[in-house]
């Protein structure tokens, strides 16, 4: 029942997250778009079709976009406070994230392929009752691109350590509960890594989590953008 509950909150918070853009900024005067010039991250965000940020307006985006007098898009955090709680928008070079103070993060990258053309990756991440994120990918134009093609994404049995008896009792009693599985996903540096840790274990009863615990890691499994793709960094883990 616990599970169950948990899933069905999880995907209302991801859908949420989508949302939250569209009751933050009313009352805001659009800005040019001339003011964005040649941001070319900024140019996607505006860009962003409805259906990915459905209630945040185009002129909307436009004024989170735009400079703020002598201060570029370069490292900027501002908070708005809404009805739906304080809002943090924070800009780099590279990244737009957006994060309610209790529901949900969005995060948005710029990432640059071999051939010197960009494409974007969104992760969408709900951080109640459990964190748990969603990636996908898309052209500069906002068309979807398959995960796959830019990274093998990891699975449960990525997060067991290499030592775990997978025949023992503790295991297989363990192992039954840890599903629906549950990871958080965050993107930072340039070059882009990106790292994926298994929240899972917060979903389990207080008994269980000392025997899971056991087996699975603790450390983010992280993953080096690299000629295209991310890739996963053993070097990078191991010092997580």
């Amino acid at each position: 029942m616990k599970r169950n509950t948990i899933a069905r909150f999880v995907r209302s918070f991801c859908l949420a997250g989508v949302l939250i853009g569209g009751y933050v900024f009313g009352g805001i005067t659009p800005a040019s778009a001339q003011q964005i010039g040649d941001d070319k991250l900024g140019r996607c965000f505006v860009a962003m079709p409805d259906s990915l940020m459905p209630l945040l307006s185009t002129s909307e985006r436009e004024e989170l976009c735009a400079p703020r007098g002598i201060y570029s898009n370069d490292n900027r955090i501002e908070f708005v406070t809404t009805r739906l709680g304080q809002l943090r928008y924070e800009r780099s070079n590279h990244t737009i994230t957006l994060q309610s103070s209790s529901a949900s993060v969005i995060t948005i990258r710029h990432l640059q392929l071999p051939d010197s053309t960009f494409i974007l990756c969104m992760v969408t991440t709900a951080l109640l009752p459990v964190e748990d994120s969603q990636i996908a990918f898309f052209s500069d134009k906002w068309e979807p691109l398959p995960t796959d093609r830019f990274i093998q994404m990891p699975q449960m049995d990525d997060f067991v350590l290499p030592c775990t008896d997978k025949e023992s009792y503790t295991y297989q009693a363990t192992y039954k509960h840890l599903r629906p599985f549950y990871m958080r996903i965050d993107i930072s540096g340039a070059p882009a890594i990106l790292t994926a840790r298994q929240t899972v274990i917060e979903t389990l009863a207080v008994e269980e989590k000392p025997l899971a615990a056991q087996f699975l890691l603790k450390e983010s499994l992280a993953y080096m953008w690299k000629d295209g793709r991310f890739v996963f960094s053993p070097s990078i883990t191991s010092q997580g």
